[in-house]
């Protein structure tokens, strides 16, 4: 829990190239690691503790993102919803739903997608 709550305070802080400096000189720190341990700071972050992890949560954490990604879009004038991959990814799904079905694929499926129906088919058997 130190790291996550110190997190935000290094993205915020960030460390100068003079703080790094001195550490490599007077402590332990390595010269040459100094330009890459130097961190601007000013990182807007953003960190939420839930008292439990359960459905309600999830379900608040995800509809908080969503409307980020909205609002974002609406900044830059481009609709955060309307995505050629997204288009893709539907097209491609109708393959998938006939191997998820072991009704055969009009196209071969990409090793990763066959790796993964398959763990899902096996659970999904071992479920019933």
């Amino acid at each position: 829990m130190a790291n996550f709550f110190a997190q935000p305070d290094a993205l915020a802080g960030g460390r100068s190239f003079k703080d790094v400096l001195d550490d490599a000189l007077f402590g332990d720190g390595d010269l040459e690691l100094s330009p890459h341990r130097t961190l601007s700071g000013d990182r807007p972050s953003l960190t939420l503790l839930f008292p439990k992890l359960d459905a309600y949560h999830v379900g608040a954490l995800l509809a908080l993102y969503e409307h980020r990604h909205a609002v974002q879009g609406f900044v830059w004038g481009i609709n955060s919803f309307d995505q050629w991959g997204v288009e893709l990814g539907k097209d491609l799904a109708k393959d998938v739903i006939n191997h998820i079905a072991d009704q055969g694929t009009s196209a071969p499926l990409h090793p990763f997608t066959e790796a993964l129906t398959a763990r899902y088919k096996a659970a999904r058997r071992a479920g019933d």
